[in-house]
C-alpha cells in the first residue's frame, strides 16, 4: 500500500463508490498487517474528508488507540468491557482454583501465551524470522559493538521480542515516534532480558539502538535503516498473537470461556462498576463515534453464550460441585489411547461449558445441536495444538472427544448426568437472559455506535466462524417485529407480562433493542454526542445495578441494568427482578434531569427527582432506559 500505482489500481472500485455515494463509511480490516497504517488511514482521510472509517484493531486493556484520522474501531474492547462488568471479579481466585484442581492445568496464561507463541514462531513463521534475523545482522555489522554478533544469537534475541510483546503491535515511522511506543519497546527489550539472559549483548544493542533512532539520536543514514527494520518487525508481533493467542491459548487455557474472546484478556476474570466507567468516559471524551460490538464475524462465540457463561463466576462453589458430580458420571465414557486418557481433563472442563453456553432452549437433543457441537470441538482442539492440530490431526484423539460428548449427551447412555446438567443449565440459561438484555442496552446507550451482528436480534448461541455464519431467518425477525408493534398498541403491560413469561422465543430480547434503537433516533444529539455521567445507588443491593446517564445540553438519558441477577434473587422465576429484592435500594440521578421521565419499555411517568427506588425502575424488567419528557 506504500506503492502509490498499487494503492490506486487496489482502490480504485472503492474510490468510485465513495464518490458516487453509495458507500458512506469503510470498515479497514487486519489494519495492523499494513507496514505504515498511520500513513495508509492519512492517505485516505486526504481523500474523503467526511468518510466514516473505523479499524479493526485489537486494544489489550488499557491500551489507547493511536491518534489516527479515524472514528475508532469496531468495537472488541468495548464487548470485553461489558464481558467484563458482568463477570464477578470477586471470583477470580475460586475460579482459578476450580479450574486447576479439575483440570490438573498448571501454567498460567501468561506462560502458556509464551508457549504458544514460541511454538508458532518454530512451527509456521521460521523463515520470517531468518529473513528478519538476516536484515538484523546487516544493520548490526556496520558498528563496531555490532560486528561480532552472531546469526544464531541475533534470531533468538529476535524470537525473546516477538513472545514479550504485550500488544499486538507498535506502530513506529519515520514520521510517528509515539513515546507510548518507545515505552513498550524498552519494555519489552527488558523483559527480554530476564527471559534469555544469555543474549543480553544482543537485546542491549537492539534495544538501545531502536530507543536512540526513535529518539533521532543517530545519524541519518543509520537511523533509517533501524526505522526499516522495526517497521519490518512491528508487522510480525501482530499475526504471532493471533496465533499464539487467539488461535492457541484461547482453546486451552479455560478457566471462563466467556473470557476467552477476541479483544479479551481472560486471565482478568471480570471488572469493577469503576473500570466500566472509566472506560465509558474516555470514549465519550476520545471516540464518540467508534463502534460498540457484542458478536462479529471473528468472535469465538456468540454474544449470549458469553453472557450465559459469565453465570458460572456468580457461584464458583456450584460449578466446582458440578463438575465433579459431572466427571465421575461419565467417566465410563472415556477411552484410552496411547495410555492416556481421553479425552483430557482440560477438554473435559472445556466441553462442559460449551455445552452449558451453546445450547438452545428447547433441549440438549435439539435438530443439529449435536453436530454443531462435535464439529466445533474438532475445530478446538485443532486449534489448541496440544491432543491434535490442523497440520497433524490426530483422528483417534478426536473420535474419542467426539464420542465422549455424544455419549454424555444420550439419554440411554448418561440419564442421571443429563437430569443434573439439565437442573443447572435451566440456572445458567435463565440468569444468562439478564446478562444478554443488559448487554443489549449497554451497547445502544453506551457512548459509540451499536452495532448488531447478523441473527443476534433473537438469542444467538452460535460458535466460532462457520457456526456463526449459518444462514438467518430474517422472515421470523420480522413477523417477531410486527407482533410486538401489534402488541404494544394494545397495551404495554400485558406485552411485558407475556416477554417475562415466554423469554426462550427472544422477543424480549428483541423488544428491548428496538425501543432503545426508537429512543436514539428520537433523541440523535443525547446518544451521539451526550457526555457521559456514571450514576451511583446506595442501599444493601447497590452493586447489582449499573447506572449511567448520557446528557446534552437540557436533555437527558439514563440507562440502568441488573447486574449478577442469580445473587440478588436466587430462584429462576420470571425475567424480571422481585420488588422486594431490591430493599431499599435508591440510585441517584443525574444533576441535568427534567421534571419528569419516560420510561420507554413501560411507558410509565417517573418525576424527576434527585433519587429514585430501583424497585420502581426494574420491577418489571431487568433493564430501564429513561429519557426526558
Amino acid at each position: 500500500m506504500e506503492e502509490q500505482d498499487v494503492f490506486e489500481e487496489t482502490h480504485r472500485l472503492l474510490f468510485d463508490l465513495i464518490g458516487e455515494g453509495t458507500i458512506q463509511g469503510i470498515r479497514i480490516d487486519h489494519v495492523d498487517g499494513l507496514y505504515d497504517p498511520g500513513r495508509y488511514l492519512a492517505e485516505l482521510r486526504n481523500r474523503f474528508p467526511d468518510l466514516y472509517v473505523i479499524v479493526e484493531k485489537i486494544l489489550e486493556p488499557g491500551e489507547p488507540l493511536p491518534a489516527w484520522p479515524v472514528q475508532g474501531t469496531t468495537g472488541y474492547d468495548f464487548l470485553d468491557a461489558v464481558g467484563g462488568l458482568l463477570t464477578d471479579p470477586d471470583s477470580a481466585e475460586s475460579m482459578q482454583e476450580v479450574y486447576e484442581t479439575f483440570s490438573g492445568t498448571q501454567s498460567s496464561y501468561k506462560e502458556l501465551t509464551g508457549e504458544n507463541k514460541r511454538n508458532i514462531i518454530a512451527k509456521h513463521m521460521a523463515g520470517d524470522i531468518d529473513n528478519l534475523a538476516l536484515w538484523l545482522r546487516n544493520v548490526t555489522s556496520r558498528s563496531r559493538e555490532g560486528n561480532d554478533l552472531t546469526m544464531h544469537a541475533l534470531r533468538q534475541a529476535l524470537v525473546e521480542i516477538l513472545v514479550n510483546f504485550p500488544v499486538y503491535r507498535t506502530y513506529v515511522s519515520a514520521g510517528n515516534f509515539d513515546p507510548r511506543d518507545r515505552a513498550t519497546i524498552a519494555k519489552v527489550m527488558e523483559r527480554s532480558k530476564e527471559t534469555a539472559a544469555r543474549f543480553r549483548n544482543e537485546l542491549e544493542l537492539i534495544g538501545s539502538s531502536i530507543l536512540r533512532a526513535t529518539g533521532q539520536d543517530m545519524n541519518e543514514p543509520e537511523r533509517r535503516e533501524w526505522i526499516s527494520f522495526v517497521m519490518r518487525l512491528q508487522q510480525y508481533t501482530g499475526p504471532l498473537t493471533a496465533k499464539g493467542v487467539e488461535d492457541t491459548t484461547f482453546s486451552l487455557y479455560n478457566r471462563l470461556l466467556s473470557r476467552n474472546e477476541v479483544g479479551c484478556d481472560p486471565s482478568a476474570l471480570g471488572y469493577p462498576v469503576e473500570a466500566f466507567h472509566a472506560f465509558q468516559s474516555e470514549r465519550a471524551e476520545a471516540w464518540p463515534h467508534t463502534l460498540n460490538a457484542s458478536s462479529t464475524h471473528d468472535t469465538k462465540r456468540g454474544e449470549d453464550v458469553r453472557a450465559r457463561l459469565a453465570v458460572i463466576s456468580e457461584d464458583p462453589e456450584a460449578w466446582k460441585g458440578r463438575l465433579q458430580r459431572w466427571h465421575e458420571l461419565n467417566r465410563a465414557h472415556k477411552t484410552w489411547i496411547r495410555r492416556r486418557e481421553c479425552p483430557s481433563r482440560n477438554d473435559e472442563y472445556f466441553l462442559y461449558q460449551t455445552i452449558l453456553g451453546a445450547a438452545p432452549f428447547e433441549g440438549f437433543d435439539a435438530e443439529d445441536f449435536r453436530s454443531r457441537l462435535e464439529a466445533y470441538l474438532v475445530k478446538a482442539c485443532r486449534e489448541g495444538k496440544r491432543e491434535s492440530s490442523c497440520l497433524a490431526p490426530d483422528e483417534a484423539y478426536e473420535e474419542a472427544l467426539t464420542a465422549f460428548a455424544g455419549k454424555t449427551l444420550d439419554a440411554t447412555e448418561s440419564p442421571a448426568f443429563l437430569e443434573d446438567l439439565t437442573a443447572y443449565f435451566r440456572k445458567i440459561s435463565f440468569y444468562g437472559m439478564f446478562n444478554s438484555l443488559a448487554q443489549t442496552l449497554l451497547k445502544i446507550a453506551a457512548p459509540g455506535i451499536p452495532d448488531f451482528y447478523q441473527g443476534a436480534e433473537l438469542w444467538d448461541f452460535s460458535l466460532v466462524d462457520p457456526d456463526n455464519r449459518r444462514p438467518v431467518d430474517y422472515g421470523k425477525r420480522r413477523q417477531a417485529l410486527a407482533e410486538l408493534d401489534e402488541r404494544a398498541a394494545r397495551g404495554r403491560a400485558g406485552l411485558i407480562h407475556d416477554l417475562v413469561k415466554t423469554p426462550e422465543d427472544g422477543r424480549i430480547k428483541l423488544f428491548i433493542l428496538r425501543e432503545a434503537l426508537q429512543a436514539r433516533k428520537e433523541n440523535p444529539e443525547v446518544f451521539i454526542e451526550g457526555r457521559y455521567e456514571p450514576l451511583s445507588a446506595s442501599g444493601n443491593c447497590a452493586r447489582h445495578a449499573v447506572a449511567f446517564a448520557r446528557i446534552h445540553k437540557d436533555k437527558a438519558a439514563v440507562a440502568v441494568v441488573t447486574r449478577h441477577a442469580s445473587r440478588l434473587q436466587p430462584t429462576p422465576d420470571r425475567v424480571g427482578i422481585e420488588p422486594h429484592a431490591w430493599g431499599e435500594t435508591e440510585l441517584a440521578m443525574p444533576g441535568t434531569r427534567p421534571r419528569q421521565w419516560i420510561e420507554r419499555y413501560t411507558g410509565e411517568k417517573i418525576a424527576g427527582k434527585q433519587s429514585v427506588p430501583v424497585r420502581e425502575l426494574l420491577s418489571r424488567l431487568p433493564v430501564a432506559l429513561l429519557t426526558s419528557d
